[in-house]
C-alpha cells in the first residue's frame, strides 16, 4: 500500500509543477492589460471598469480584456503566451470597429478604409447609422469589410488592407 501511496503523491508533485510551469509560461493580467491599454491609445488610469478574464479557444489560452474610456467599450483577446492581440473590439453610439491584429503591417487602417467607402457612397460620416467595421482575412488577403446604412440603403464594403482597393461592395434600398 505505501507504493501506491508513493506513487500517487509523486504523481500530485509532478502535476504541481507542470501547472507552475504552464502558469509561468503565460504573460500574466497585468502585461496583458499593458498590451491592450497601449494599443488603444490608453492608460490605465483613463479607463474604467477593468476586467480580465482567462479562457481557451482552439486549444489556445487567452486572456479576455474588458474595459471603458469616454462612452467608448473595449474588448481585447489577448494570446496568455505570445502576448498578440487576437481579436479586439471598439464600440460607441453604434459604432462599431473589431478586427485582428494588424499592428504588424501595412494597412491603411480603419479611418482610411472608411473614408474609402464612405466617398464611394458619396455620403459624409454624420449621415450614417449602425456603423461597424471589422478587419478579416479573406482567401489569405487582409481586408477591412465596413458597413453601414444611409437614409433607407444599406452599404458593405469590403477593401483591400494593404492596397486600399474597393474588391466588392453592394448597396441594398431597405
Amino acid at each position: 500500500m505505501s507504493q501506491v501511496k508513493n506513487y500517487m503523491l509523486t504523481a500530485l508533485i509532478f502535476l504541481a509543477f507542470s501547472a507552475q510551469a504552464v502558469a509561468a509560461a503565460y504573460i500574466g493580467e497585468t502585461e496583458a492589460k499593458s498590451i491592450a491599454f497601449q494599443h488603444a491609445g490608453l492608460s490605465e488610469e483613463e479607463t474604467s471598469s477593468v476586467s480580465v478574464k482567462q479562457y481557451e479557444k482552439h486549444g489556445t489560452r487567452l486572456y479576455d480584456i474588458v474595459f471603458s474610456c469616454g462612452g467608448v467599450n473595449y474588448s481585447y483577446g489577448i494570446d496568455a503566451t505570445s502576448g498578440e492581440i487576437v481579436k479586439y473590439e471598439r464600440r460607441n453610439a453604434g459604432k462599431t470597429v473589431q478586427g485582428l491584429n494588424d499592428g504588424s503591417q501595412d494597412y491603411i487602417g480603419f479611418e482610411k478604409a472608411e473614408s474609402i467607402a464612405l466617398a464611394h457612397a458619396n455620403v459624409s460620416e454624420s449621415e450614417i447609422r449602425k456603423y461597424e467595421a471589422e478587419l478579416d482575412r479573406h482567401r489569405g488577403r487582409a481586408v477591412y469589410e465596413i458597413e453601414f446604412d444611409h437614409a433607407r440603403t444599406e452599404y458593405e464594403y469590403e477593401i483591400d488592407a494593404e492596397t486600399g482597393e474597393i474588391i466588392r461592395w453592394k448597396s441594398e434600398y431597405d
